[in-house]
């Protein structure tokens, strides 16, 4: 990321299966991104808020793992869907 932020950026689509390509550049500053990488590397929630969740997990995202994740959330729905956020957010209406 810190060497060649478009680069990484066009891979991060492609491991996450996300359709199409990044626009020309960076969506945000590449020290930004960085900031934001760290950031979900290193920060965790605090144990007593997974209860107060009910999470969505998309069963296709090739960057989690549905089942790990299960195991943290005691109220969950695991649908078919990847990492795409409007494909998440589409499919509520499908478990509410």
């Amino acid at each position: 990321m810190e060497r060649k932020p478009e680069a990484a950026l066009k891979l991060f689509y492609r491991l996450s299966g996300l359709i199409g390509e990044p626009t020309d550049g960076l969506p945000y500053a590449a020290a930004s991104l960085q900031w934001g990488l760290e950031m979900l590397a290193t920060l965790r929630a605090p144990s007593d808020a997974f209860p107060r969740v009910h999470a969505v997990i998309g069963r296709a995202d090739t960057l989690m793992d549905a089942g790990s994740l299960q195991g943290s959330f005691p109220h969950h729905t695991i649908i078919d869907r990847g990492h795409a956020y409007h494909d998440l957010l589409a499919a509520l209406t499908e478990i509410q």
